[in-house]
């Protein structure tokens, strides 16, 4: 029985789940959506989730510290206070979603690579997502208010 094991292993020591998690949580951060193995979308989703929040409390220098802590990626990290944590400002959670994907490989060709179970051991792959995407209204927003703000110069 798996009494007071609040979290998977992962079939991995200690040192090489927190390189994962750091891994996974950055490029989630930084693409927004991220294909992996359903175990794992689920066991980083909670994990994302907690994130968003400490950086939704407010650029304060702690929260800021315990989040590059985390990711150990300054870049990253300011992406994650300035763009994203200010999306989910009027929500109280559900910030990820989870896709899974695919069935059997053998079973029909026409689903495409993406749909797939994963090739060598066919694991369950997912599409670990944030819920609200950036706008690609957004960076056009800021180039007009750039070249306004340079013509009032």
């Amino acid at each position: 029985m798996r009494h007071n094991n609040a979290y998977k292993k992962l079939g991995r020591t200690t040192s090489h789940r927190k390189a994962l998690k750091k891994m996974i949580l950055n490029e989630l951060f930084d693409h927004e959506s991220i294909v992996t193995t359903l175990p794992k979308a689920k066991h980083f989703a909670r994990t994302a989730e907690k994130t968003i929040t400490i950086a939704k409390n407010g650029k304060t220098l702690h929260n800021f510290r315990q989040v590059l802590s985390l990711l150990q990626n300054e870049r990253i990290t300011q992406k994650l206070f300035n763009d994203i944590a200010p999306r989910y400002a009027a929500i109280k959670g559900g910030y990820t979603r989870i896709y899974k994907l695919g069935g059997c490989r053998w079973i029909d060709d026409s689903r495409g690579k993406w749909a797939q179970n994963r090739l060598g051991d066919n694991g369950v792959r997912a599409i670990l997502e944030l819920t609200q995407k950036k706008s690609k209204e957004e960076p056009k927003a800021k180039a007009k208010a750039k070249t306004a703000e340079k013509k009032k110069k």
